[in-house]
């Protein structure tokens, strides 16, 4: 059964197309965009059963990011998450024309605007704990007094864990501030994202005027410089804003 697998908004008024892109099919599928009045959506054909979901392989989700990229070389868009799925052309039409103010002013707000997402991870977890072990006086204690212990009480090895966990939280919010409080003021907004790693200690998303990004490179090696040897910051962009459109 042939559908339409979903994109994003742009502005357009005219029908037209923007390439290929392999989604499903091993013929390429032609990347288009259906337009009504001021907006179109940008769509792909699609063969799928009549239950059939578009499955998010590695394969289909980079596919998915790389023609939003490719539609953001010449247009503002506005991106839809992966796996949206529509069974008609006038289905398309249809949500343009019911949501038509949402889009317009949704595109409006990230018009120019690009995402950059910024993660920072420590490079050696032992050396992290080695630190907290001997700066916080609890836990030194409570280390001890069970190094002392013929045999270690189950209780105050428990407690010793929750402690670290917890001093090991504090350790992240606190680098975290650092990070944010050396960007935020500098550029248009940020959001957190949940850390993905136990090595991880910000996962944040800032939205940037696509003129700033070599300015964010210099502020991001700027906070690297102010921080230990044992820091790593990674970022992923430009991005559509996908972050800021609650």
């Amino acid at each position: 059964m042939n559908k339409l697998y979903l994109y994003g908004v742009i502005e357009e008024k005219e029908d037209r197309n923007f390439g290929v892109v392999d989604m499903k099919k091993e013929d390429p599928d032609i990347i288009q965009c259906a337009s009504s009045g001021e907006l179109g959506i940008i769509y792909t054909h699609v063969e799928l059963e009549a239950d059939e979901e578009i499955q998010a392989t590695r394969k289909n989700l980079l596919n998915h990011q790389k023609v939003i990229e490719r539609v953001m070389e010449s247009h503002t868009i506005l991106p839809f998450s992966f796996g949206l799925v529509v069974e008609t052309k006038e289905d398309l039409t249809k949500a343009l024309d019911d949501k038509k103010e949402f889009f317009s002013t949704k595109l409006k707000e990230i018009e120019g605007k690009i995402e950059l997402n910024l993660k920072g991870v420590w490079n050696d977890m032992g050396k992290i704990y080695q630190h907290i072990m001997q700066t916080n006086e609890e836990i030194s204690a409570l280390k001890t007094k069970l190094q002392n212990q013929g045999a270690p009480d189950q209780a105050d090895k428990i407690e010793l864990g929750k402690k670290v966990e917890y001093a090991l939280t504090l350790e992240k919010e606190r680098l975290c501030d650092k990070v944010i409080n050396s960007l935020a003021e500098n550029f248009e907004d940020y959001r957190m994202n949940k850390n993905i790693a136990e090595s991880m200690f910000c996962n944040l998303a800032f939205m940037i005027d696509a003129s700033q990004e070599a300015e964010f490179d210099k502020a991001v090696n700027a906070v690297s410089e102010e921080l230990d040897e044992n820091i790593t910051f990674k970022y992923v962009g430009p991005l559509p804003p996908y972050n800021f459109l609650d």
